[in-house]
């Protein structure tokens, strides 16, 4: 399961076991040998049942027309097997669109939990490779430790916050400002 040579990705993963689950495609990109072979077993199971449901069934009219009076069980019988050929593969395709969305909505980290190597993020943080730790930075799975309060006061302190896009305020000059009978500073005129 541990490919340390070869990186994962949950995306790559997620996507085949959607689109290609029924073959088991996700398990055998993920190396899970064991549940590949039970996808494709059960594809082949539904394939197989469905070839014999096509060969018991009747092949003329009158044996139709007999079987749908009561007179020959080859029609019951290949109703029978084609519809647990497709309740087969049906229930195979369900289970590996099942698996992928889950492995979709695991992510990386998910697949790293399981065990598996997984690619490098690229943005964001950066997962140490083989899962070792680097320095200053807690081992995969340890929780981190709480920061600790700073040691040394602040030297001076901050001084008070203007609002934005407002210039500090200026005292008013009495003289300065317009009269209510002032017409524009023309002094009346």
């Amino acid at each position: 399961m541990n490919n340390y040579g070869n990186p994962k990705s949950a995306t790559t993963a997620g996507l085949l076991g959607l689109f290609l689950g029924s073959f088991g495609a996700h398990c055998w990109y993920l190396g899970d040998k064991k549940k590949g072979i039970i996808h494709v077993s059960l594809i082949g199971a539904s394939v197989l049942l469905g070839i014999i449901s096509f060969i018991v069934m009747p092949k003329d009219v009158y044996s139709v027309a007999a079987a749908a009076l009561g007179g020959s069980p080859g029609f019951a019988i290949a109703g029978i097997l084609s519809a647990v050929a497709g309740v087969v593969a049906s229930g195979n395709a369900i289970w590996g669109a099942i698996e992928g969305i889950m492995i979709l909505s695991q992510g990386d980290a998910g697949l790293a939990a399981k065990g598996y190597y997984v690619n490098q993020p690229q943005y964001g943080y950066s997962q140490p490779q083989y899962n070792q730790p680097q320095y200053g930075q807690p081992q995969y799975g340890q929780p981190m430790q709480p920061v600790q309060p700073m040691q040394q006061p602040m030297q001076q302190p901050m001084p008070p916050m203007q609002p934005m896009n407002m210039p500090p305020e200026q005292p008013v000059n009495p003289q300065s400002e317009v009269q209510p009978n002032d017409m524009g500073g023309q002094n009346g005129q």
